[in-house]
């Protein structure tokens, strides 16, 4: 284990040398979301690029996608102003990446807008679509952890997106 500050790009090459890939999965509650998330790009992309490392997957937040064309759910009456927060910083920091020249290839990938289940069992099974949110079922089950996780293995593994945010959902 290397400890490192994800807003340091030497830190980020330090801990990225000899990987080929990575998995960026940050949180900081101490700090203002417009902030942290795209000083965080700014410094996977710089640090990623010295350590060599081509292919990064973000973990992006399902209330950043939109519901219609140029709007966001976080935009939609009666999100709380502390949950809209939180979803413009990480639309901050999916604006870095898509300004970022060509040498990253990343991809954000966004678990549906409600709250996933810890608890519930790896399926594998999912979709993924756009920057859109996926139409679900009203009787659809939360979204599981651990198959956003394998949504985003599956994403250094078999690359399906490139420079995008996708959603996923089942």
């Amino acid at each position: 284990m290397i400890a490192a500050d994800v807003t340091v790009a030497d830190d980020v090459a330090k801990a990225a040398a000899g990987h080929d890939a990575a998995i960026s999965s940050v949180y900081r509650a101490d700090l203002p979301s417009r902030e942290y998330y795209p000083a965080a790009a700014h410094a996977l992309i710089d640090g990623l690029g010295r350590a060599g490392v081509a292919r990064l997957v973000v973990v992006g937040i399902g209330t950043a996608l939109e519901i219609e064309p140029g709007v966001a759910l976080h935009d939609q009456p009666g999100v709380p102003p502390e949950h809209r927060e939180f979803s413009l910083g990480h639309t901050a920091e999916l604006e870095v990446f898509r300004a970022s020249g060509g040498g990253l290839d990343w991809v954000i990938v966004a678990p549906p807008p409600v709250f996933l289940d810890e608890h519930a069992e790896r399926t594998g099974a999912y979709r993924s679509g756009d920057h859109r949110v996926l139409p679900r079922a009203e009787d659809a089950k939360p979204f599981s952890y651990a198959d956003l996780a394998v949504a985003l293995v599956d994403e250094i593994e078999r690359p399906a997106h490139s420079r995008a945010m996708v959603a996923v959902d089942y």
